[in-house]
């Protein structure tokens, strides 16, 4: 105390910060801030790219159930009557073979496709005549736009109009005598067999040799005996 007048004690504590090294902003400075700045900014954005491109092959390796649920189509076969053909969901066809075709099958020789037509071909494969996991039902899938339906040749989607199931003994130009026939109508009323490439035995075969078979996806028959048509595992 001097003449009344207080004199304040300097706290030891109490850190003396000057303003410019709060604000250090000079030419250099802030040049080296921006290089700084630069820098990250790439990392990050190639640390990015790489994740993004990482992500589809993850997600591929490890497909979400509900995904796989949605291309699944479940088919009560068994309510089909002989001799149907019907068409369900996503274009699946299924046709319910009779006995006696049953029986045809397993001694008739189809025609053989030429071998470059079947490797161009993603249908499922079988032993036998059948081309199915059941001798009773033959499935098999096509594409449809606009109510129109197309099917699998040589890579590409070909119309097909509709598919029509022909019951009997169908003689075609080749010689050959089908127990019944699948068939493409091209939007016709009637159909000439004689000079029908697009006709089908009742497993997916043409009787022409350089026609792609009827395609056959990945099933599975439950243990109501119901199929399930989906992705393959």
């Amino acid at each position: 105390m001097d003449g009344g007048i207080s004199t304040p004690i300097s706290n030891p504590n109490k850190v003396l910060i000057k303003t410019k090294d709060l604000f250090p902003w000079n030419g250099q400075t802030m040049l080296f801030n921006r290089k700084t700045l630069l820098k990250y900014i790439v990392l990050f954005l190639l640390g990015f790219g790489l994740v993004m491109s990482f992500l589809p092959f993850v997600k591929s390796m490890n497909p979400p159930k509900n995904s796989i649920d949605k291309w699944q189509v479940e088919i009560a076969a068994s309510n089909l009557d002989y001799g149907e053909l019907k068409k369900f969901d996503n274009e699946i066809w299924v046709y319910r073979r009779t006995p006696e075709q049953i029986e045809w099958l397993e001694t008739y020789e189809p025609v053989k496709t030429q071998p470059y037509i079947l490797e161009r071909s993603w249908s499922e494969k079988f032993d036998g005549n059948f081309r199915s996991k059941d001798k009773e039902f033959f499935v098999f899938k096509t594409w449809e736009s606009r109510g129109r339906v197309f099917v699998r040749e040589h890579g590409n989607w070909v119309f097909c109009g509709d598919l029509i199931y022909h019951g009997g003994a169908i003689e075609l130009s080749n010689g050959l005598v089908y127990e019944g026939v699948i068939s493409c109508s091209f939007g016709r009323q009637s159909i000439n067999f004689e000079n029908h490439r697009f006709t089908y035995d009742v497993a997916g075969i043409s009787s022409n040799e350089y026609i792609m078979p009827l395609a056959v996806p990945y099933y599975e028959i439950n243990r109501k005996g119901n199929i399930v048509v989906g992705p393959k595992p």
